[in-house]
């Protein structure tokens, strides 16, 4: 498998944020909106997107967000990303590895190759205060090189 590198995207998950955690322990639920921007030669926009993610009992967030971008030609494109993020300590405080799967799906003509390319990204998600989650994102094309 080749990975094609298709945009950047910077994402600010800091609304409506609330963090469950019925059974009394670190498990839990996550409920916060988002919004950015992505960049790439291809896929260029805003987004907005809702994370509900699951908290596992070792703090390991297991996010998913559904969202929309909305292209600089004003196309909507909708989006479903879930996949795992782990914590790691660094001297500013916790810094997420996020690796996750993304799917894409539009009716416009011009971005319909998006349907059906399966995508990965990589990210490293900021905690802050108040502020809610932030960090950089890559995503890429994944390209079977068997067929």
């Amino acid at each position: 498998m080749r990975l094609d590198y298709l945009c950047d995207m910077q994402i600010s998950l800091n609304e409506s944020q609330a963090l469950v955690k019925p059974n009394g322990g670190e498990e839990g639920s996550l409920f916060v909106l988002g919004s950015g921007i992505i960049e790439g030669k291809r896929l260029c926009g805003t987004v907005r997107c809702v994370n509900h993610a699951r908290r596992r009992s070792d703090g390991v967030m297991l996010p998913d967000l559904h969202g929309v971008i909305t292209t600089n030609d004003d196309v909507a494109i909708l989006f479903h990303m879930h996949g795992l993020t782990s914590w790691l300590q660094v001297p500013d405080g916790p810094n997420g590895n996020l690796v996750s799967w993304i799917t894409f799906e539009t009716d416009a003509e011009k971005y319909g190759w998006l349907n059906n390319a399966p995508c990965v990204l990589e990210g490293a998600v900021q905690l802050h205060p108040e502020r809610g989650a932030t960090g950089p994102t890559r995503v890429y094309i994944c390209v079977n090189e068997m067929i």
